[in-house]
């Protein structure tokens, strides 16, 4: 990371709570960092400047806002560093970073960084001095799944609005504290007290239950995230009567991470001593999650996340992941797990013309069929949306309907055994 002295590294908003741990755990490895600001009007202004038209709409919000921070705050781009991951997958996500470095060189930005760790090798590649930070946005990562879990939870209840949400930026605030902290940043037993006193303050949000449907996320992972890109449209389906279960970050990991041992099984180089290590880097992984875990178990009961690889089984009828990579696996297979844990309804949010999303959204007739005809409705984005809050009302009218319909559907209740496969 040496190459990044000097240098303020910018993270995106996806979602706003794990950038903001990312970057603390940069603070907390000695370089500064911090978010992009939120998006407007000018993000896309500035985005589209430099665009055909043709790009995938995650990719503009993002430039836009790396733009903001050059042209409109001034930064010296010498001196700034872009957080842009990548990937190898069917996808043009994985040329998001060059499109990216072209475009700010081409507006005289040359001298800003992007810096991309890849998917290939589990995003393990952010230099020698490297595991120490990833080890401490892992952690956050983790925490910050299951506290935007209980938020999700709560909120639709709170009977304070806007508790929960204050409750849940304390929560996050007190984690940022432990991990921009050198002292504290690779200590596991001051990051549990940190994850303690933030689980704690959102058990204390006052709530007032009543039935809500449960509506399960699948997605573009970017834009199921960032609430501009998206138009807030999960707090739009709370106004509507849902509970919402977001698929959390960590989702993208472990695939990552299968697919690294898939890969190197295949056709890696030296196979076994990169499985060596490949498999620590996991192992200790999952012994971290698992840690951070036990304090949610009581909280989460009714929202287990299933290991990645028997979820994917679930949606190979439909779409196999040994060919069909990425996103699309991952949403389809998603999909069939949620109806199997209760959900009434499942909503794909998704950027427009994403290919992703486009194949999944081919499959999903087949899973509604399949499945006693859950209703399935992918919502795409483009930053020109029009009566999202019409269309969300129609489709909770049918989540609803299919609740009414199937006994406990959607309803609070033991997800274990409606989990069995």
């Amino acid at each position: 990371m040496s190459g990044l002295a000097g240098r303020t590294v910018f993270i995106p908003r996806m979602p706003a709570s794990h950038a903001m741990l990312t970057a603390a755990a940069f603070r907390g490895c000695g370089i500064d960092a911090r978010l992009v600001p939120e998006s407007n009007d000018r993000t896309l202004s500035l985005a589209r400047s430099c665009c055909s038209g043709e790009e995938c709409y995650p990719l503009i919000v993002t430039l836009g806002d790396f733009l903001r921070i050059l042209v409109d705050e001034g930064h010296p781009a010498h001196a700034a560093a872009f957080f842009m991951p990548t990937s190898s997958g069917p996808c043009r996500f994985g040329q998001y970073a060059d499109f990216i470095r072209t475009s700010l060189a081409n507006r005289g930005y040359g001298d800003a960084l992007v810096v991309s760790p890849t998917s290939e090798n589990a995003y393990d590649g952010l230099g020698a001095d490297s595991t120490r930070l990833l080890r401490s946005a892992w952690r956050g990562f983790v925490a910050a799944d299951y506290l935007v879990a209980m938020l999700l939870k709560i909120r639709p209840h709170e009977a304070v609005p806007g508790e929960a949400d204050t409750a849940f930026e304390y929560a996050i605030d007190a984690l940022c504290d432990v991990l921009a902290d050198p002292r504290r940043t690779l200590n596991m037993r001051s990051f549990l007290k940190g994850l303690r006193i933030a689980r704690d303050r959102l058990r204390g949000v006052r709530t007032r239950p009543a039935p809500r449907v449960l509506i399960g996320i699948v997605g573009e992972i970017f834009c199921r995230n960032n609430e501009f890109s998206n138009m807030e449209i999960i707090r739009c389906l709370e106004r509507h009567g849902a509970e919402c279960w977001l698929p959390g970050l960590t989702e993208w990991v472990h695939y990552t991470n299968l697919e690294e041992k898939r890969r190197l099984r295949r056709f890696g180089t030296r196979p076994t001593l990169r499985l060596v290590k490949t498999g620590l880097r996991h192992r200790i992984q999952e012994h971290d999650e698992s840690t951070i875990e036990a304090l949610f178990r009581d909280d989460l009961a009714d929202r287990p996340e299933p290991a990645v690889a028997s979820m994917l089984a679930l949606g190979s009828p439909y779409l196999p992941s040994e060919a069909a990579l990425g996103e699309m696996a991952l949403s389809v297979a998603r999909a069939v797990y949620l109806h199997r844990c209760g959900a009434s309804g499942i909503v794909d949010i998704s950027p427009f013309t994403c290919m992703n999303a486009i194949v999944a959204e081919a499959v999903y007739p087949s899973i509604s069929r399949d499945c006693d005809g859950i209703p399935i409705r992918t919502f795409y984005f483009d930053g020109t949306q029009a009566n999202l809050d019409r269309d969300v009302g129609v489709f909770l009218q049918l989540a609803r309907s299919y609740a009414v319909g199937h006994s406990g559907a959607g309803l609070p209740r033991p997800i274990a055994a409606a989990c069995k496969t």
